[in-house]
């Protein structure tokens, strides 16, 4: 197994980032939550909180407004060193975790998310949890204009939207249908197997 990062963060969203429409759609980070423990399942997440209690992601198929698309974004992750890059070019507000996803990674040099099976590897008991149809997250218009802060013009949307492409905006994935429910919490690892 080769190792790709150790989970430092989990986190919820307790309801759709984006909000409003058309040229009014915008993005705020308000509605994550970090929480204790992530429960998984192939329906998608829920976080636990540190008294126990369970909080549907809004990418979970029963939450009431849920964003899950074809079953196919139930989990996301991305990593710190995507932060880094989306600072140097966009600004400090960009904190980690604030596009949204589950996981955040840290991972000893640049990320690579190889193609081929991936999974989680519980700090607890070595046990692993696969992931399939992992997939980069695409980027938005709303997300675009929190990065830089504002409007963009035309061509600098573009450009934005070109950067925040191929997973420097985090990862999609979901857990096969045969598989139960499991906790990942800060500590465990994504692999590759």
């Amino acid at each position: 197994m080769h190792l790709i990062g150790t989970i430092i963060r989990v986190q919820i969203q307790r309801s759709p980032l984006k909000t409003g429409s058309g040229a009014d759609r915008h993005y705020s980070p308000a509605p994550l939550l970090v929480v204790e423990k992530l429960l998984l399942s192939p329906e998608g997440v829920q976080g636990i909180t540190p008294d126990g209690v369970r909080l549907l992601d809004v990418h979970h198929l029963r939450h009431p407004q849920t964003r899950n698309r074809d079953n196919l974004n139930g989990l996301s992750f991305n990593f710190v060193a995507h932060y880094a890059a989306l600072q140097a070019r966009f600004g400090a507000h960009l904190v980690p975790g604030c596009a949204g996803e589950n996981i955040l990674l840290e991972t000893a040099g640049p990320p690579d998310v190889p193609a081929g099976a991936l999974a989680i590897q519980r700090a607890e008991d070595g046990s692993l949890i696969d992931l399939v149809q992992v997939q980069p997250a695409p980027p938005c218009e709303p997300f675009s204009r929190f990065c830089a802060g504002g409007p963009l013009p035309a061509a600098a949307m573009k450009a934005a939207l070109q950067f925040l492409d191929d997973g420097q905006r985090g990862y999609y994935a979901t857990l096969g249908a045969a598989q139960g429910l499991y906790t990942v919490q800060p500590g465990d690892r994504l692999v590759q197997r």
